[in-house]
C-alpha cells in the first residue's frame, strides 16, 4: 500500500520492485524527456515568470520569516534533522523499506522542496542548515563569512553549482547503490563537507557573474 505509493512518487526502490518491465519504463522515461524538452523549446521561448509573481504576505509575516532569530531557529531545526537522518543511514537498519534516511532524503527532501518553493518562495533558502553551520565556523575562525579566505574567481562563475547538480543527478541516476542507507547518508555527508568548506574558504557573496 503505501510502500507503492512512496515508490510512485520517487524512484527509492530497486529495478525489480517496478510494477512493469524495465524496457517499457526506460521507453517511458525517453519519451517523456523527449517530449517536455520539445514542449519547453517550442512554448518557452522567453522568460514567464517574474520576482512579483505570486501573492504578496502580510507585513508582519515577512518580518517575522525575515528575523535572523525565525531563520537561525528553523536552520537549527533542519541541521538537527539532517543529522538524524545521517545517523540512521549510518547506524539505522540496512533494509530499504525500514530506513529512513534514503525516504527522507529522496522523496520528502528533494520531491518535496519544488511544491514547498512554488508556494512559498525560495525556502531552502532560509531552510538551509549550512548556512547556520558556516557562520558559526567562520566566527570560530575568525573569518569574514561575506568574503572568506580568498576571492572565487569570476571565471569559476555557476560551475561549482553546476557540478553539484550532476554530482546529485549522477548518484541518483546511475549509482546503482544510491537508495541504500549507507550511501545515501555518505552522500548527504560529503555533500554538507565540500559546500560548509567552500563557503569558509571563498564567502557566501556572489563571484561577480
Amino acid at each position: 500500500g503505501w510502500r507503492w505509493l512512496m515508490f510512485l512518487a520517487h524512484g527509492v526502490g530497486t529495478r525489480s520492485d517496478l510494477p512493469l518491465p524495465v524496457s517499457l519504463a526506460a521507453i517511458g522515461a525517453g519519451m517523456v524527456l523527449m517530449i517536455s524538452f520539445a514542449v519547453l523549446a517550442v512554448l518557452w521561448r522567453g522568460p514567464r515568470l517574474s520576482r512579483d509573481a505570486g501573492i504578496p504576505l502580510p507585513q508582519v509575516l515577512i518580518k517575522v520569516a525575515d528575523s535572523s532569530v525565525t531563520r537561525d531557529l528553523l536552520q537549527g531545526l533542519t541541521l538537527a534533522a539532517g543529522l538524524l537522518i545521517c545517523v540512521i543511514g549510518f547506524i539505522g537498519p540496512a533494509d530499504l523499506m525500514r530506513n529512513l534516511a534514503p525516504w527522507a532524503f529522496f522523496v520528502t527532501f528533494w520531491v518535496g522542496l519544488v511544491p514547498a518553493s512554488l508556494l512559498f518562495g525560495p525556502v531552502w533558502r532560509v531552510l538551509n542548515p549550512l548556512r547556520l553551520v558556516h557562520n558559526a565556523l567562520a566566527e570560530i575562525l575568525r573569518v569574514d563569512p561575506e568574503c572568506g579566505v580568498r576571492a572565487l574567481p569570476v571565471a569559476v562563475g555557476y560551475w561549482p553549482a553546476a557540478a553539484s547538480l550532476a554530482a546529485y543527478g549522477w548518484f541518483e541516476l546511475v549509482y546503482p547503490r544510491h537508495a541504500q542507507p549507507i550511501p545515501t547518508a555518505t552522500f548527504i555527508a560529503l555533500y554538507a563537507v565540500i559546500h560548509t568548506a567552500a563557503a569558509v574558504i571563498f564567502g557566501d557573496r556572489k563571484s561577480g557573474v
